[in-house]
């Protein structure tokens, strides 16, 4: 299910009384819902009204200035979390105790001061963490990657729009049901994807990535 807190063309009042009146549905009596995709507007308040819903099994958050995740924390059930435009949040560390959690992806986390605080969430499956927001440019900052092999059971890691200051990839080797990696398609990653390609089939698929867009480039040039 997806929630719009206003519609195009609604007026100031109206779009409040829609969203006031989501709040009091969320947080008034736990509903049926178990799939929820706020795909508007998010602020606390209605972020806040969530944790009345203990029995979704996954949010989404398109964006807003929501900056506290103690409210999704209380989410018991939640096996998937997608949360986008989530540039104010600072902390990380509610979501540590959600021990259901598999799919996680975070974007826009830009003033988190240290992602590696997420290894700790040893049964997630599939992460995407930086930028994943078509209209942005600004690369999420992350530091390394060697916190990343404490995720033993990850399948999947989406690292779109990030920034590595250390560029070292060879921590994802340590990873051993890794099937899924995406990268940004940096020169800085280039000379190790080719290096690691032989004892990875992850770092091969990068590989005929690259090679791919090496071709495409060298087609548009002609």
């Amino acid at each position: 299910m997806a929630t719009h807190a206003a519609s195009p063309g609604s007026g100031a009042a109206a779009e409040a009384r829609r969203l006031r009146s989501w709040i009091e549905f969320l947080s008034t009596w736990p509903t049926a819902i178990t799939d929820l995709r706020l795909a508007s507007r998010v602020g606390q308040g209605l972020l806040a009204a969530v944790a009345g819903q203990g029995q979704l099994r996954s949010l989404g958050v398109k964006w807003g200035p929501y900056d506290d995740l103690s409210p999704v924390a209380q989410l018991s059930s939640l096996e998937t979390l997608d949360l986008q435009g989530a540039s104010r949040v600072e902390s990380l560390t509610p979501l540590l105790g959600m021990a259901r959690l598999t799919q996680l992806t975070l974007s826009q986390v830009h003033r988190v001061p240290d992602v590696a605080v997420l290894s700790e969430l040893v049964g997630v499956t599939s992460l995407t963490l930086g930028n994943v927001s078509p209209g942005s440019d600004t690369g999420l900052i992350v530091p390394h990657l060697r916190w990343v092999p404490r995720l033993r059971q990850l399948r999947c890691l989406s690292l779109p729009g990030t920034r590595l200051l250390d560029h070292d990839l060879t921590p994802l080797l340590d990873l051993p049901d890794l099937v899924e990696l995406t990268l940004p398609l940096r020169r800085s990653y280039r000379r190790q994807v080719f290096a690691l390609a032989d004892r990875s089939p992850v770092f091969a698929s990068l590989a005929a990535e690259y090679e791919s867009y090496d071709a495409w480039r060298a087609a548009s040039r002609t």
